[in-house]
């Protein structure tokens, strides 16, 4: 009984180790935050290096290391760059992810520019600008930039794509590797559509 209510305490009160900051009744607002840092509803108003676990989390210029959220992560949703791991229930956010982004959450990941990594859901996973270098693999998976790398998953969406995309339906404006679906579209090509299996050069 005595552990369990210890542990309550440290989650009620919203404990930051090895941060600079101040504690607010909703949870902690930190320039940075460096080491490890505990809390119910963090906002790190600049950077974290090292690990979180929380509910909800946020970093607006930057993380690199771990981070682990109960509900959502959103990462560097202003500006900078997320490095490490995303590990969320929800879904997971990111801005740039060059550093190397590994993203895993029930429902979806989404990143906002430039990455280099990996995106595991059971849902939808998207990059919205720049390009990707990495694998996405969900039901739904799109890149609307240049892709590089494997895409699995029901449907797969490329805006040009060199490697692989494997699904029921796969489409993309330009390929430069294989595709392997029931349904296989190349918008600049002179088929649209080809089934089973499509190479383009």
């Amino acid at each position: 009984m005595k552990k369990a209510l210890c542990v309550v305490a440290a989650i009620l009160t919203s404990t930051a180790l090895f941060a600079e900051g101040r504690f607010s009744p909703v949870g902690i607002s930190i320039e940075h935050v460096k080491g490890g840092q505990t809390a119910q509803y963090p906002s790190a108003d600049d950077s974290v290096y090292g690990w979180r676990l929380t509910f909800v989390s946020s970093a607006h210029h930057g993380m690199v290391g771990l981070a682990t959220a109960v509900f959502a992560n959103t990462d560097a949703a202003v500006s900078g760059s997320v490095g490490g791991l995303q590990v969320a229930s929800l879904f997971n956010t990111a801005g740039s992810g060059e550093l190397g982004v590994w993203q895993l959450s029930g429902f979806c990941n989404m990143v906002t520019d430039s990455a280099n990594g990996f995106q595991a859901c059971a849902f939808y996973n998207e990059v919205t600008r720049g390009y990707f270098v990495g694998m996405q693999t969900a039901l739904a998976n799109k890149a609307s930039v240049e892709f590089y790398g494997v895409q699995t998953g029901l449907y797969n969406d490329g805006d040009s794509v060199t490697g692989m995309q494997i699904g029921l339906v796969n489409r993309t404006h330009s390929l430069g590797g294989a595709q392997l679906g029931l349904l296989n579209f190349v918008k600049e090509s002179a088929m649209d559509m080809f089934p089973i299996i499509r190479i383009g050069w």
